[in-house]
């Protein structure tokens, strides 16, 4: 089953994603996130803009099989639509998947 994780940077940007503490536990989840998931799974495909490519992959170093720049044609949509990263992803999909968030840990 292919393991994929989603994020669209704008909620982030705009203070309408779940609320941390900090950003510290926010960035801690996502390496926590995408570790478990690597160990069950293996790799997973990101699908984020190009704001999230850079913080999660060059920024954070986090290790994905792939990062895919899909979400940039959404910049201008409303930050409320938080999930909208998740139906990109779903979409993009053509075999088996597994999609979790950032705070889900898969042992």
């Amino acid at each position: 089953m292919k393991p994929i994780m989603s994020f669209w940077s704008v909620p982030f940007r705009n203070g309408k994603h779940n609320k941390w503490l900090s950003n510290d536990t926010f960035y801690l989840s996502w390496a926590l996130s995408v570790d478990a998931l690597s160990k069950t799974y293996g790799k997973s495909t990101l699908y984020t803009d190009s704001f999230g490519a850079n913080l999660l992959s060059k920024k954070m170093n986090l290790d994905f099989e792939d990062v895919r720049i899909v979400l940039d044609d959404y910049l201008d949509v409303h930050p409320s639509l938080f999930s909208l990263s998740r139906a990109v992803a779903t979409k993009e999909q053509t075999e088996a998947f597994i999609h979790c968030d950032y705070d889900c840990y898969v042992w």
